[in-house]
């Protein structure tokens, strides 16, 4: 609790916010990801969003995800190609969020063909491409996605918690994964 309330960095709080949506303590993560505002690759505004649209506050998600990915997309214009595969994955996340999944996948595809992309930034861009087709109720499609990301943090334990994929919890393909 109390690194959520004096958290002022905004990287740490990616990771503080996070886990307060999967704790599912909205409250205490839009708090804090207000508070600290934008970080550079634009994932406390995705987790602001998903921290309202958990907690029923569809309209401020929304808005928050538009500014959010207006500030991405601002980033993205002014930084070199080889820094943009995180940038890139949260604005993949936002887009898929405000249901422009032509948008999010293209962002995908344009962070892994970045020349040296780094292994885990890949792995980081896979998941998310997991998480997308999730969250369009492609079980399949999200697991094989999820397994060849090889990410740490989409096992399939740890997957289960994350609200995006719940939706696939109990489909044959996750419970294989």
């Amino acid at each position: 609790r109390l690194a959520a309330e004096r958290c002022e960095n905004p990287s740490f709080a990616e990771t503080i916010g996070f886990g307060l949506i999967l704790l599912s303590d909205y409250d205490r993560a839009i708090q804090l990801l207000q508070r600290v505002g934008n970080s550079v690759n634009g994932t406390n505004r995705y987790l602001l969003g998903l921290a309202y649209s958990l907690k029923g506050m569809e309209k401020e998600a929304h808005l928050t995800w538009e500014t959010g990915a207006a500030f991405v997309e601002k980033q993205l214009a002014g930084v070199p190609s080889s820094l943009t595969p995180l940038m890139l994955a949260s604005l993949a996340l936002i887009k898929g969020a405000l249901g422009d999944y032509d948008s999010a996948f293209e962002a995908i595809q344009t962070g892994e063909a970045v020349e040296l992309v780094k292994p885990e930034e890949k792995a980081i861009l896979r998941a998310v491409y997991g998480i997308l087709h999730a969250q369009q109720g492609k079980a399949s499609e999200a697991v094989e996605a999820l397994r060849n990301s090889r990410s740490k943090y989409y096992t399939s334990k740890e997957a289960i918690l994350y609200p995006r994929l719940k939706g696939i919890a109990n489909t044959p393909e996750f419970q294989a994964y």
